[in-house]
């Protein structure tokens, strides 16, 4: 239940640094002339890149049901 409460604390603390009232204007976004500046190859490891991420993402996630769930039974 340690892990919980700091957890719990942790998005205590993070609340009231964050401000909701973050502008966003279409100059911000840089990421279209980036993009289209970059040849296939680097675009495929993009996607190469960002896909094995998702995949860790996942991989942790399951982790951490099964400690979870083991803990609880």
């Amino acid at each position: 239940m340690a892990v919980f409460d700091v957890a719990q604390h942790m998005v205590n603390k993070a609340a009231g640094v964050i401000n909701t009232s973050a502008p966003f204007r279409r100059s911000d976004s840089g990421n279209d002339g980036y993009l289209k500046r970059k040849g296939l190859g680097e675009l495929v490891m993009i996607l190469f890149e960002t896909s094995l991420i998702k995949v860790a993402i996942e991989v942790i996630s399951i982790v951490i049901m099964l400690v979870v769930y083991r803990k609880n039974v």
